[in-house]
């Protein structure tokens, strides 16, 4: 498996290479005509900045890896990027190779990881549009691969330091077909995943089956759905004995199997200015093991939205949602009920990090549900005031596998200010406030309450 994806990568880059080495010589600032060579080039640079100070985001608890309670760390994650097109007649060749650089600085974060930096291949990908003047586009490469509301597919792998900012999605190699017969499009890829952390154990042969289909019911409603096959290649085995994880296998070891397949519906409507969302995923396959017991998977995960936009100066709005990702209800059975987030992604703020303390930190999107209330207005054209509600509890009254009195976690409240100065500058301030319920007094062992201030700027050529 790594030598086939070794190989993969290499062949895309030499084919990134070939279509990119003319160009690199004449490119301009964007869209420079290289005669037959290219009919178009450009060069794109991103530039992340990001401050957080937190006080007692563990609600009195040392902040993982260091020996204080509050934490104050910076972020920098930038992106440069070359991308060109090349019409063949039986197909629009396209291409992109973006390289980043992350840095977290005066660490440890939020997350209790120190400072470090990352450099490395976010985009190497050629895309053929229109095959044979058929509706059909192939994509080849390291891309991203985002599937509507990034509720089950979203995020590859991510990079190794900037944590919040989690700018690099993509997966190492992936092949893409995508179809447009006008109202109904699909999609059917195959991805290799790196570094995925699941169970506490990083695996490195993880790959993505999906097939994905999307119909608009009309300008202002669509329905969406697909079938998603995490398969898990990385072949590590239980001690048949003991139950720990076998460093030497043996023939009486048992291979662990940890592949789930997500079913996935959803819909959008709006009337008027009222925008009704739901998706339901169901979840089947094997859990893994407990021990040596054999645990087959059986979870679902669903979310419900209504936004109402009023008409009226500075376009005020209400937003309610509301969030469910199953637990196990029974930690002792041959069943995991316990959602697989999978390779979900995030949309905008407490999408689908949920809670800027709770949801950074704390609990990730298993055995959990939280209701969110969100009001806000827009001083601005191009600026937006938001603020949100959440009330945080666990699904059922477990703590990965520990038996609770309480399903009660937290109640958190988020405020920010996103605003698009211009094309090429966006600007972002937040703060929030959260106060530890049952549960999350018992983790944490204490009951002092948390806040946040952050900051952070995006600019783009």
């Amino acid at each position: 498996m790594k030598k086939r994806g070794f190989l993969c990568g290499l062949w895309i880059g030499v084919v990134v290479f070939m279509i990119w080495s003319p160009a690199i010589i004449y490119a301009g600032d964007e869209k420079t005509n290289l005669g037959d060579t290219l009919d178009k080039v450009s060069v794109g640079f991103e530039q992340y900045l990001f401050y957080r100070a937190d006080n007692n985001p563990y609600y009195g608890a040392d902040v993982p890896g260091a020996t204080d309670s509050n934490t104050a760390f910076a972020e920098v994650f930038s992106k440069v990027s070359f991308s060109a097109e090349k019409d063949l007649g039986w197909t629009g060749l396209e291409s992109q190779l973006k390289l980043y650089y992350a840095e977290t600085i005066s660490g440890p974060d939020l997350y209790g990881f120190p400072d470090g930096d990352d450099f490395g291949v976010d985009q190497a990908w050629v895309k053929m549009k229109a095959l044979g003047g058929k509706p059909f586009d192939l994509t080849i490469g390291s891309q991203d691969i985002e599937i509507e509301k990034k509720f089950v597919v979203g995020q590859g792998q991510g990079a190794e330091a900037a944590y919040w900012f989690f700018c690099k999605h993509s997966f190492p190699f992936a092949v893409r077909l995508d179809g447009d017969f006008g109202n109904l499009r699909g999609s059917a890829f195959w991805a290799m995943d790196k570094d995925y952390f699941q169970d506490g154990i990083i695996r490195d042969d993880v790959e993505l089956f999906g097939l994905s289909l999307h119909y608009d019911v009309s300008e202002t409603a669509f329905i969406y759905g697909g079938y998603y096959n995490k398969a898990d290649r990385s072949d590590y085995y239980i001690d048949s004995e003991t139950g720990a994880q076998a460093t030497t296998p043996d023939g009486d070891d048992f291979l662990v199997n940890n592949d789930t397949q997500a079913y996935d519906i959803g819909a959008q409507v709006g009337f008027g200015g009222l925008l009704l969302e739901g998706e339901y995923v169901l979840e089947k396959g094997d859990a893994g093991r407990s021990g040596v017991t054999e645990l087959d998977r059986d979870a679902s995960a669903w979310f419900a939205a209504a936004t109402y936009t009023l008409p009226a100066p500075f376009a005020p709005f209400v937003s309610v949602q509301y969030n469910y990702f199953s637990g196990d209800d029974d930690p002792l059975d041959d069943k995991d009920e316990s959602y697989d987030p999978m390779f979900q992604g995030n949309t905008s703020w407490n999408r689908w990090v949920i809670g800027e303390l709770i949801g950074e930190a704390q609990l990730p999107n298993i055995n959990r549900k939280d209701f969110i209330v969100s009001a806000g207005f827009c001083p601005l054209e191009t600026m937006m005031v938001s603020a949100h509600y959440i009330r945080h509890k666990l699904a059922e009254k477990n703590y990965f596998g520990t038996p609770l009195d309480s399903d009660e976690y937290a109640t958190e409240y988020n405020l920010f200010v996103d605003w698009m100065v211009n094309e090429n500058l966006i600007w972002g301030v937040g703060g929030g406030y959260t106060s530890p319920d049952d549960v999350a007094e018992l983790i944490y062992g204490d009951d002092e309450e948390a806040t946040f201030v952050q900051t952070m700027m995006v600019l783009t050529f």
